[in-house]
């Protein structure tokens, strides 16, 4: 799955290296609340998700790494990672050029 510019939301479950299986999640949607260590993100179709920040977390905005804390409630941006229950833990966050 893709973090194109018409992907809201989705989830697929992968095969690990390990043999096992993983369910991987996207979004893309505005940050409605953050925190230290969380955002929460809700997409134009009214779906919502909560997000922790990951221990390999990479941040890019406008094609440069950048840290998290860079996350501003209000932003537009697509993230991926690991389906944990009902919340995902982010390891890709796309923030997206200004138009």
């Amino acid at each position: 799955m893709l973090l194109r510019k018409n992907t809201l939301h989705g989830e697929a479950v992968v095969k690990t290296k390990d043999g096992g299986t993983q369910t991987v999640a996207v979004q893309r949607g505005e940050v409605t609340a953050i925190d230290g260590d969380s955002m929460t993100v809700k997409s134009t179709d009214g779906f919502t998700m909560t997000w922790t920040f990951g221990d390999d977390l990479r941040v890019v905005e406008r094609r440069a790494t950048v840290q998290p804390s860079e996350v501003k409630v209000g932003a537009t941006l697509g993230v991926a990672g690991a389906k944990d229950g009902d919340k995902g833990v982010a390891r890709l966050i796309l923030v997206p050029r200004a138009k």
